[in-house]
């Protein structure tokens, strides 16, 4: 998941990259999860997840942290439809996927890279979650 703040909301910017992050802490995580069908190469459907999850930023040398809200499409393989359970749980398998998605943040303390990949298992399969598409974080004060 990339994030890019808000330049209206930040200071003035200073040339060259931004500060290194030091720490991401994971903010309230809200039940934002929506089914979604993510178009994918030529008109192929597959199923996904929106993630949205608020953090604070923390650079290195700033004073505070930048509180972002990241967002990120992640698609599934295989198909969910392939597992019976998915049918009958699918309020249970998203919730499942994204709270996969904030642990992760949590435990390693960084923000996802867009070519990260994760694993979710529901019922007796093991998914693979591929970033299909990211939408810049908004960064407030």
């Amino acid at each position: 998941m990339a994030t890019t703040p808000d330049r209206s909301s930040s200071p003035a910017p200073s040339k060259g990259a931004p500060a290194p992050i030091v720490k991401v802490r994971p903010g309230p995580y809200k039940n934002s999860i929506k089914d979604l069908e993510v178009k994918d190469g030529a008109n192929s459907k597959h199923r996904g997840i929106k993630l949205v999850l608020p953090v604070d930023v923390l650079r290195k040398g700033a004073k505070e942290p930048e509180q972002q809200t990241l967002q990120c499409v992640y698609r599934f393989e295989p198909d969910p439809h392939e597992e019976p359970k998915y049918n009958k749980q699918q309020e249970a398998f998203y919730q499942n996927a994204a709270a996969c998605l904030v642990a992760n943040v949590t435990q390693h303390g960084k923000l996802p890279e867009v070519s990260d990949k994760f694993e979710v298992v529901f019922a007796k399969t093991t998914f693979i979650l591929t970033a299909c598409s990211t939408q810049s974080a908004t960064a407030s004060r």
